[in-house]
């Protein structure tokens, strides 16, 4: 069933982290819709949200073959807002890695923003305008429910768009003509320019292949389509017909409205090497079990070994079990050890205070109270693990203060490969993005001078997207340090 169990309201207190998403017999649950303090109270936003993640889950049930859904959704509320008895007050979130934020300003596009540009990397949030939310009816971006689910993809599986853009070209050449950039490739439509492609019919003549066609045309998919021209929801989730994602395009069990068009400089494509939704889609924990991360593999499971290392803690010894008796019924042996997690990370301000956390837990959040004092602030860590990742992040106490975040991607490369790594930076104030600003990242290398590299937000490779506020820019390999590591500051 794709109804959603639980539906909360939560006033925010205090800055601390809250809980990731967690998925459990096919349903998403702890999914916080988090309203920016930026947003006036209004109870008929928030009954406008549960109304729309209503809808998306029937879709998202839908589009995933009667696989997943959303199960419980936390609306986070300002605590700004005025309190009611049915509210619960839970602390807010520091940061909205992993989540959906809800804002006003003058973005008024849904999207996603991503950290590992990479084909499969979940994303960071889903941005959702509160005037987006609040518009009656479809909008210019399609259904509310088709909207969410459209992101939802770019969040929690790494998909990327499938239709044309105009920086990597609309359309390719097959069969003696021009066809639309998209999946699946019965789609149809007109061809032309405006945004109904109404206009400069004559001028994207298909059939003239002797030339590039002008990039300013472009093709739009008629609002009506024929369940056997369906297309995807990383295509034209517009659509009103399209309730799927494409599959395996040279697979004939797949049917053929449903089957990935890997021609063309989609998104999709590029990132994700001519691959389909639902390829990337099984690689992901959501659709796959460990017997199964065995029967793609190896085909037959049986004489594999499965190490389940558990802290008791988890709360679902049911479910363990349950998987686990589906391992020994492939004859795979099962090895269950009790594994106690400790992990203890102490910061020390610059005044000589010590703030210290210890957990049981695979993970530590640990927040400093108040506004924190000016100044270097040194991080010891104990953990039983043999490796793992720190993130440190400050908050401007000023909501309209410019916010810079910036990282390296990928976190670790191959320089036989001849890739080079790419230095990131979101700049934004509350949660819009900042536009024409000048980026610029010091890399610090072991040679006397280091290396200055402008970073732009232009839409040009690395930079993914343009005007959403992430600049980007190559480090060239003269700037990485003789040992591989790579430091910026930005």
């Amino acid at each position: 069933m794709w109804n959603i169990a639980g539906i909360f309201v939560c006033l925010a207190s205090i800055l601390y982290g809250v809980g990731g998403i967690n998925f459990l017999n096919g349903k998403y649950r702890n999914v916080n819709i988090v309203i920016q303090n930026t947003v006036a109270e209004n109870e008929v936003l928030i009954e406008r949200i549960k109304q729309i993640f209503t809808n998306a889950s029937q879709l998202l049930f839908e589009a995933t073959r009667y696989q997943v859904s959303f199960g419980q959704i936390n609306i986070i509320i300002p605590n700004t807002w005025s309190s009611k008895p049915e509210y619960q007050e839970i602390p807010a979130l520091s940061e909205l890695d992993s989540y959906i934020t809800v804002d006003d300003g003058k973005v008024k596009m849904p999207h996603t923003k991503r950290k590992r540009k990479k084909c499969g990397s979940s994303g960071r949030y889903i941005f959702l305008p509160e005037s987006f939310l609040l518009e009656e009816g479809k909008t210019k971006y399609g259904h509310h429910a088709n909207v969410v689910v459209h992101e939802w993809g770019h969040l929690r599986w790494g998909l990327w768009d499938e239709y044309g853009i105009k920086k990597n070209g609309r359309f390719y050449l097959k069969d003696g003509e021009w066809k639309p950039v998209g999946c699946s490739a019965q789609i149809t439509g007109k061809v032309g320019r405006g945004s109904q492609c109404t206009r400069g019919i004559s001028k994207c003549d298909i059939s003239n292949t002797e030339t590039v066609i002008n990039e300013t045309c472009k093709f739009c998919p008629d609002e009506s389509q024929p369940i056997s021209n369906m297309s995807s929801i990383m295509a034209f989730n517009w659509l009103d017909a399209v309730v799927t994602f494409c599959d395996r395009e040279n697979d004939t069990s797949v049917p053929v409205h449903q089957r990935h068009n890997s021609n063309g400089k989609s998104k999709q494509n590029l990132k994700c090497k001519g691959r389909s939704s639902w390829e990337v889609m099984r690689d992901h924990e959501d659709f796959r079990s460990e017997t199964m991360l065995l029967t793609t593999k190896l085909g037959d499971p049986a004489g594999s070994e499965i190490i389940v290392i558990s802290d008791g803690q988890d709360g679902y010894a049911s479910i363990l079990d349950s998987a686990i008796q589906d391992a020994v019924d492939t004859s795979v042996t099962i090895h269950r050890q009790l594994q106690a997690f400790s992990e203890r990370f102490d910061v020390t301000s610059p005044d000589g205070t010590v703030y210290t956390k210890q957990t049981s837990d695979d993970n530590v959040v640990l927040d400093i109270p108040g506004t924190a004092i000016a100044g270097q602030y040194n991080v010891s860590i104990e953990s039983s693990t043999s490796s793992l990742e720190l993130y440190v992040t400050s908050l401007p106490t000023d909501a309209e203060a410019v916010r810079v975040s910036s990282w390296i991607s990928p976190v670790d490369f191959d320089f036989s490969s001849g890739e080079l790594p790419v230095v990131e930076a979101d700049v934004m104030k509350g949660r819009a993005a900042v536009l024409n600003a000048i980026v610029t990242a010091l890399v610090e290398t072991s040679a006397t001078n280091d290396c200055t590299i402008s970073l732009l937000d232009d839409g040009a490779d690395p930079d993914d997207t343009s005007d959403d506020g992430v600049y980007a820019g190559v480090i060239p390999a003269f700037c990485i340090d003789r040992n591989g590591r790579v430091s910026a500051k930005v």
